[in-house]
């Protein structure tokens, strides 16, 4: 499955809310059925695009972290003399 990303905005046209359906960077208006691209302040895409790049690392921080753990466990085994078994 390919990764969703679920955006909101205000819409241009009413005022209301509009998103994105989780995929893309064309926004849609269920209230007064605006449809299309939402231009952004320079600083707020700026901001965007650090959140995402932040949250990318955190995720893999994270997965190495966790395999790390698992590592250090079946090592620990091995010299605990359970030759290598975990759960």
């Amino acid at each position: 499955m390919a990764n969703l990303m679920f955006a909101d905005a205000e819409c241009p046209n009413c005022g209301r809310n509009c998103g994105n359906g989780g995929r893309g960077d064309i926004f849609y208006c269920p209230s007064c059925g605006w449809k299309g691209k939402i231009k952004g302040a320079e600083n707020d895409m700026k901001f965007i695009e650090e959140y995402i790049r932040f949250c990318i690392e955190r995720d893999k921080e994270a997965n190495l972290n966790e395999a790390i753990e698992k590592y250090l466990k079946i090592i620990g085994s091995i010299h605990d003399g359970e030759g290598g078994q975990h759960e």
